[in-house]
């Protein structure tokens, strides 16, 4: 199968061709989202218009330049919310990697908060580089997401409800979706609430 040149693309594959740590795509696209998107109401949580962020995929798999400032992301930045949570959700592999999942999972059920923090330092230290820095650049901005939450209503557990299932997810087949489902989200908080003392 081939591979895509932005969306469904190994991350290593991408920054490596572009010479990146995190891919431009997501810088741009987070920098147009902390421009005009920190306060906007429900932002990641609300959709955007599903044959816009098609389109906008379409252009980047096909390197055809995007201006995040004009029209139509300009009017809707619900569009560029939705084609970089795409972005993240289409990876062959999650940026919170295969490897990294049954640790996280196991670390998120502990009780002791530092040792669930020891955890998740060592499990961290064992993603791949461009893993590690795509996934700081996008919990950074998500932490300015959640410190505008009195405006845009989003704190960092409805922020996690949203990325959740979109960084991480077992190569596994489960049983228990539901609770999968709800342990990710957990571990999504976690780095959220935690990001200073793990990174």
């Amino acid at each position: 199968m081939r591979e895509e040149n932005v969306f469904g693309k190994q991350l290593a594959h991408l920054c490596e061709k572009e010479r990146t740590m995190v891919p431009t795509f997501v810088t741009k696209c987070i920098s147009a989202i902390d421009k005009r998107g920190l306060q906007v109401d429900g932002i990641y949580r609300v959709s955007g218009n599903l044959s816009l962020i098609q389109k906008l995929r379409f252009q980047i798999d096909q390197e055809i330049p995007v201006d995040f400032d004009s029209s139509p992301y300009k009017e809707d930045i619900h569009v560029l919310t939705g084609a970089l949570k795409l972005y993240f959700r289409e990876l062959p592999e999650p940026v919170l990697t295969f490897g990294a999942y049954d640790p996280l999972i196991a670390a998120i059920r502990l009780p002791d908060n530092n040792v669930k923090l020891n955890i998740f330092k060592e499990v961290m230290r064992t993603l791949p580089r461009v893993n590690l820095e795509s996934l700081k650049v996008l919990l950074e901005h998500l932490s300015r997401i959640v410190a505008n939450s009195q405006h845009n209503r989003m704190t960092a557990q409805s922020v996690a409800i949203v990325f959740g299932p979109t960084l991480m997810w077992s190569q596994k087949e489960s049983f228990n979706i539901a609770m999968n489902m709800v342990q990710q989200n957990q571990c999504i908080e976690f780095l959220l609430t935690e990001y200073k003392n793990i990174f």
